[in-house]
């Protein structure tokens, strides 16, 4: 409709909307949903480069990027708390028993524990 396709004030243009559908699930897994999103990012910003200084801020968006960058910070963000949880782990039960080897196994074992419930 173009009543949806512009966004208009006083009589003049001041934005457009253009639809793209991709080939691709929603549902697809996190790391092929950002290099996707890389390269929309890409696309557009060489658009951008190439468009007169009036129309060089074009912008994209989707459900998708919004799902795969929340579960990829949420991935990254957990793999950073188990390993300080592990380093602070490991230090505090060498300080305690004086013993590396046996921080080491029980660091070990911990850690393979949490592995099996991701």
């Amino acid at each position: 409709d173009y009543n949806q396709m512009f966004l208009k004030e006083n009589g003049k243009v001041r934005a457009a909307r253009q639809d793209f559908d991709l080939t691709i699930s929603n549902y697809i897994d996190t790391g092929k949903a950002m290099i996707t999103m890389g390269a929309w990012n890409s696309y557009v910003a060489s658009k951008n480069q190439e468009a007169s200084i009036r129309a060089n801020t074009a912008w994209h968006t989707s459900k998708l990027w919004v799902r795969a960058e929340a579960q990829n910070g949420i991935i990254s963000s957990t793999a950073m708390i188990i390993v300080i949880s592990v380093a602070i782990g490991f230090a505090t039960l060498a300080g305690m028993t004086r013993d590396i080897l046996l921080s080491l196994h029980a660091m070990v074992a911990s850690l393979l524990v949490v592995l099996a419930l991701l």
